[in-house]
């Protein structure tokens, strides 16, 4: 790979503290784009009553990096033995908000990006330093067996296509799909590595480092889609995606369109926009934003119909590692889970919204 490319993709996915110069809150928007026939319909939705967004707690968890919600009141947690470290030894436990307890699922293990967990519940993908090699693995919550997935560089990106099936990408640009046998497939092979993946309906979306968005299905070949996008999130229900696009080399702008990237709606906008997710009922998007001069240091919800923008948590900091992971929601949309960073210190926020 060329060098200037490989750095491109260092100081994407690794990203180190992106700067944002600006939000713009945009005007109520009841539109919603949907695929029938192969045709894309606009359908007007009557107006909903504007949902209020804001924080009724709190729970913070030291010394841990959040991952995802096991459910309502069950989370993943990774906890570092060297907290400063990219790549440090680390025990992966499910932590129970109720009771407080933690049971165990892999102890001192060097984790490699972050662990992601399948839609049913019942596998774990992981990659891991073996202390000589990179290994990509799938984990039986249950029986606590792992199945290697084979080596690799780097895992940018994973996607569970769907309960037995993981999608996900390599530094030399090749997508590739595993089944909880440790049968691995390439689904296609880019010239240049990949810098985002959704999954939508089976089909792949995916961004490589030109900014150039694609869509694979099955042995097809990629489609592309639109230029110019450095993150795809296809909604929940498979209608819509959200994309960050590249206005130009210093701003982004995080916009709502059909599957085939047209009739866009704007969000926001910024230098940067990070760990953007979904809630599960599709209403809500967060994502982490920043501005120049740090005044809007923190985590964002927007709501996707009526434009409406909310601050969850300002004035943090955010491991410079962990700030592409994104955000995680729980089941009921009413939980938001994140970690930041204080002097050294690594902290999982629970957020419970009204």
């Amino acid at each position: 790979m060329n060098f200037f490319k490989l750095m491109k993709v260092f100081i994407v996915t690794s990203i180190p503290m992106l700067i944002m110069t600006a939000c713009d809150q945009q005007n109520s928007s009841t539109r919603k784009m949907i695929e029938k026939d192969g045709k894309t319909i606009m359908i007007l939705q009557p107006p909903k009553q504007q949902e209020n967004i804001a924080v009724s707690h709190i729970e913070n968890i030291d010394d841990t990096l959040a991952t995802q919600f096991f459910s309502e009141t069950k989370i993943i947690l990774n906890t570092p033995k060297n907290l400063g470290a990219n790549s440090s030894e680390s025990s992966l436990y499910i932590y129970d908000m109720n009771t407080k307890t933690k049971t165990l699922l892999k102890s001192e293990f060097k984790l490699q990006n972050y662990s992601l967990l399948s839609p049913d519940k019942k596998h774990l993908f992981l990659f891991m330093d073996d202390g000589e090699r990179m290994v990509r693995y799938i984990m039986d919550i249950q029986t606590k067996k792992t199945i290697s997935l084979g080596n690799s560089d780097m895992v940018n990106n994973v996607q569970w296509l769907d309960h037995s099936h993981v999608i996900f990408s390599t530094l030399n640009g090749d997508i590739l799909k595993a089944d909880l046998d440790g049968n691995v497939m390439k689904i296609t092979s880019t010239k240049d590595a990949i810098l985002s993946i959704g999954i939508s309906n089976k089909k792949i979306y995916f961004v490589d480092i030109n900014y150039h968005l694609f869509s694979v299905d099955g042995n097809s070949k990629p489609f592309l889609i639109k230029n110019h996008i450095s993150s795809v999130i296809p909604s929940p229900d498979g209608s819509q995606l959200a994309l960050v696009q590249r206005t130009n080399d210093t701003t982004e702008e995080l916009i709502l369109t059909d599957l085939k990237g047209r009739n866009p709606i704007k969000l926001a906008s910024g230098i940067g926009i990070l760990g953007t997710n979904w809630a599960p009922n599709g209403r809500k998007i967060a994502f982490n934003l920043f501005s120049e001069d740090n005044s809007k240091r923190g985590l964002y919800v927007v709501d996707t119909l009526t434009g409406e923008m909310n601050p969850i948590l300002l004035n943090v900091q955010y491991p410079k590692y962990n700030i592409r992971i994104p955000v995680s929601w729980s089941e009921s949309n009413k939980k938001i889970m994140i970690t930041t960073f204080d002097q050294n210190k690594m902290i999982t926020n629970i957020i419970s919204l009204k």
